[in-house]
């Protein structure tokens, strides 16, 4: 987990709150499909995301494991933009 995790961790802790760790996992295919749908975006939310950029994340992403959090599969079955 990256250190901006444990910041909202405390955070929330700090103030009596409970917080709960949702790893959204997907393959590369979905991935690529949803940044396909999403680079083609426009408007004051919108960010591209170039292909060398994306391949940064899969290699330094590091799942969760013992985090106590649950994990949910996303299904390549899906249609576009999910």
């Amino acid at each position: 987990m990256d250190y901006s995790f444990w910041s909202y961790k405390a955070l929330v802790e700090s103030h009596g709150c409970r917080w709960e760790l949702l790893h959204l996992k997907a393959d590369r295919t979905v991935l690529e499909r949803r940044l396909a749908v999403r680079n083609g975006e426009e408007g004051a939310n919108s960010v591209t995301v170039d292909a060398k950029l994306f391949n940064r994340y899969p290699t330094n992403f590091e799942e969760p494991n013992g985090e106590g959090g649950q994990v949910v599969t996303q299904s390549p079955a899906r249609g576009p933009g999910t």
